[in-house]
């Protein structure tokens, strides 16, 4: 009996498969599962993080970073490395921002995300998860809404109501969170009760609480994020439990670093040199998702370079190549399709640019560069500018658009 050979994928579907494994948007835990992350990228950061959150109990720290730099990431490959560590450590990751919309949401959503994040995850003990059922539809109640009766003597139209006979009328709450956020104005304290509740359900249990809050990166203000600073991560710290947040880049200068000083450690997240050790890494990220499977390896630096060492960009770039390719009949990416990429890389980088930050960022081509203005920062935030650990270059795809 002969055996069927597998079919070979067709064209479309090769280019599927490869774009699944380069896609700058996808969650980092799916790629982390799909063994597509980089290990190294992250190692020397995780070494110094990890005692810190488990020795030092209640202890806070950021990571800061612009778009795109990895920190996502960081952050899953610093849980998974807790776990391995200390298996009786509870780590919680939430993205707040898939809860909270932090731009217009008053102290308190920080906890309730936390709290409504375990809900939904699903990520404690079947008795733990049962004790806290009350915590659970309290949480509810505040972020998505409720009804209460409260004492009254106007009747609404038509037939009243046995609540309404009794002297009650009914008043509708709305909900504190629900996306877009709609402010909190509950006492933190009394919000603080419910990750309290939790806390002690998992101490029950033999476990240790640990924080990993993603999506803080998103609120770009200063004075925004300090509220919640003041507000959510003191009440947090209070009970003690330990927490590593993302922040934003704009917390490293001026009044944000006032910021800082009320956590115990931070750690920025620069960009990754595109020479020496530092490009060898980002050579490792391509290879690590089989980048060569459409792309000769010796237009990997060439991506690698372009990218200025932002993650985010080194992904789009692939993508954005593989799909030229794919629109161009080609089994391949070849010279042109990287180029192509680079170019429309570099112009969505252009678009909206003033003359005065054209010209700025002609200059910084031969002087140094102190944020000190919003528009300074609005150029480091929108990865026109990308920070190295002593310096700041102009993004390499946007020198190319502009012709420099």
């Amino acid at each position: 009996m002969q055996l069927l050979s597998p079919q070979a994928p067709t064209r479309k579907e090769l280019y599927r498969g490869f774009l699944r494994r380069f896609n700058p948007a996808a969650n980092p835990e799916d790629s982390l599962n799909a063994d597509l992350i980089e290990t190294a990228l992250a190692s020397d950061l995780i070494r110094r993080m990890v005692p810190r959150l488990l020795l030092r109990p209640g202890s806070q720290h950021l990571l800061i970073g612009g778009i795109g730099s990895g920190k996502s990431t960081h952050l899953k490959l610093l849980q998974e490395s807790i776990q391995v560590t200390e298996p009786a450590t509870l780590v919680l990751s939430v993205d707040v921002s898939k809860f909270a919309d932090l731009r217009s949401s008053q102290p308190g959503a920080i906890i309730l995300a936390i709290v409504l994040a375990v809900k939904q995850q699903a990520a404690l003990p079947n008795d733990v998860a049962e004790e806290l059922t009350s915590t659970f539809t309290r949480a509810d109640d505040i972020a998505h809404g409720h009804h209460q009766w409260v004492d009254s003597n106007h009747y609404h139209q038509g037939e009243p109501s046995d609540e309404e006979l009794a002297g009650l009328q009914r008043v509708e709450v709305p909900g504190r969170i629900t996306p877009p956020a709609q402010s909190i104005r509950r006492d933190i304290d009394q919000i603080a009760q419910l990750l309290q509740q939790l806390r002690s359900a998992v101490e029950r249990s033999r476990r240790e609480l640990v924080l990993v809050l993603d999506g803080m990166d998103r609120l770009l203000d200063q004075q925004a994020f300090w509220q919640f600073v003041d507000q959510d991560f003191a009440a947090i710290r209070k009970l003690g439990i330990s927490l590593v947040a993302t922040a934003p880049l704009s917390l490293l200068y001026a009044q944000g670093r006032s910021v800082l000083d009320h956590f115990d450690s931070f750690e920025a997240v620069p960009a990754i040199e595109t020479s020496g050790s530092g490009l060898e890494l980002l050579l490792k990220v391509l290879r690590r998702r089989n980048a060569e499977e459409l792309i000769d390896p010796t237009l990997h630096k060439t991506f690698a370079k372009a990218s200025g060492g932002i993650l985010r960009d080194l992904i789009s770039l692939v993508q954005d190549a593989a799909q030229n390719a794919y629109l161009e009949d080609s089994d391949a990416v070849m010279d042109a399709n990287a180029n192509d990429a680079i170019r429309q890389l570099g112009n969505s980088y252009l678009l909206g640019l003033g003359p005065k930050q054209r010209n700025q960022l002609k200059s910084l081509r031969y002087a140094s560069f102190s944020p000190t203005s919003k528009d300074d920062l609005d150029l480091l935030i929108s990865r026109r500018l990308i920070e190295r650990t002593t310096r700041y270059e102009v993004h390499p795809a946007l020198l190319k658009a502009m012709g420099l």
